[in-house]
């Protein structure tokens, strides 16, 4: 029979079990968050809105983990930009932001969030 574990220490031979002597308790158990995989907008809630709102948004992970340039503006329907609501590095990770539309007039806005490469949009309504 095996006399020796991988350590060349000598087994317990009164275990039934093979290798179970290797194990002194739990070695380590983490509850991981998946991390997003693409680029994700998704809609504010709530839609319409007076005069605050909440967007979530992702954040993926490239392949060595680093932090991405991430801006979010916020454009009107002649498509001039009336708040800058993010503009720098962020870890992958999904994250929600806060816009305050209570110095703009009721209307339809749009969200652009982006990385330089790709963007994804989102239509805002906000109410007064």
């Amino acid at each position: 029979g095996i006399d020796t574990d991988f350590d060349d220490d000598l087994r317990n031979t009164s275990t039934p079990d093979i290798g179970a002597d290797e194990f002194d308790g739990i070695v380590d158990v983490e509850d991981k968050q998946t991390l997003p995989t693409e680029y994700a907008l998704e809609q504010n809630y709530p839609n319409p809105f007076n005069p605050v709102t909440k967007i979530k948004f992702s954040v993926p992970s490239n392949v060595k983990r680093e932090t991405s340039n991430v801006e979010m503006i916020v454009y009107n329907v002649m498509g001039e930009s009336v708040s800058t609501l993010l503009n720098q590095k962020l870890l992958p990770g999904i994250y929600e932001i806060e816009f305050d539309g209570s110095e703009l007039a009721s209307g339809v806005y749009f969200c652009i969030l982006g990385n330089g490469y790709e963007y994804k949009s989102m239509k805002m309504i906000l109410v007064k």
